[in-house]
């Protein structure tokens, strides 16, 4: 079985388009497992308006931390996640974003990957506001490091590319108080606590890249300097304490 876990926020305008694409990939046992984070416009609407019994729709609204105006809304996009992947029934989880696009074939090569691998990693694509491509391939390499804890450095890890098995929950849940973004959590640690992590070098999500993304992977980070030395530190101590 296969959970598949969903955060969204005012993503009126995309979601609909994501949801089907992960739907037809989907068996009937299958879930598809949503957390609202208190949306103001039609994202709920549009939901109920798909009717499939493989959807599962929840509002979740996390207490804001004391946590920098830089680090605000990741916080409430990790703790919504952490919501979902505590419901999550599958023997598989899939972590989605609620403005991409799966490639057709996303689903299939990912559990064939899991075959031989805890956590899998996958390429991708951009696609701009209106859906067009705009860099067909992102990474060029392997952009895991063999060296775990390097990975910290380079933040390869994103959630909207990643698929593990459940047995890794019992590491990462419950995420630390702190903790500002969950994809580098997840990956990081899992891959840190000795289970097998793997990278599929095909492109199988579109990553629609757009004025309101939360996340910045695809283009260079808006965020300071010291803020990003001060995650890395911050994610580094919330490892250590979770490992040791």
């Amino acid at each position: 079985m296969i959970s598949v876990c969903l955060a969204c926020y005012n993503g009126e305008k995309y979601i609909s388009e994501q949801v089907l694409s992960i739907l037809k990939q989907l068996s009937p046992t299958d879930e598809l497992i949503i957390s609202d984070n208190g949306s103001t416009d039609d994202t709920v609407s549009i939901l109920h308006e798909i009717a499939d019994d493989r959807m599962k729709i929840y509002t979740y609204l996390p207490l804001l931390n004391n946590h920098h105006r830089h680090s605000n809304l990741h916080y409430k996009v990790s703790k919504n996640f952490e919501f979902v992947l505590g419901l999550a029934k599958g023997d598989y989880i899939f972590l989605a974003d609620q403005d991409d696009v799966w490639e057709f074939n996303k689903v299939k090569k990912t559990l064939m990957a899991l075959e031989s691998y805890d956590l899998v990693l996958s390429n991708y694509s951009i696609i701009n506001s209106e859906g067009v491509s705009v860099q067909p391939v992102f990474h060029k390499s392997i952009p895991l490091k063999k060296i775990a804890w390097m990975n910290i450095v380079n933040m390869p890890f994103h959630g909207c590319c990643m698929a593990f098995r459940k047995v890794i929950l019992q590491d990462l849940l419950p995420f630390p108080s702190e903790l500002i973004t969950h994809d580098n959590w997840i990956g990081i640690l899992a891959y840190i606590k000795g289970y097998k992590v793997g990278y599929i070098d095909i492109p199988l999500v579109k990553y629609r890249r757009h004025q309101s993304n939360v996340s910045s992977f695809a283009s260079k980070s808006c965020n300071p300097i010291w803020f990003r030395i001060w995650y890395r530190i911050v994610l580094a101590s919330q490892i250590i304490n979770r490992c040791f």
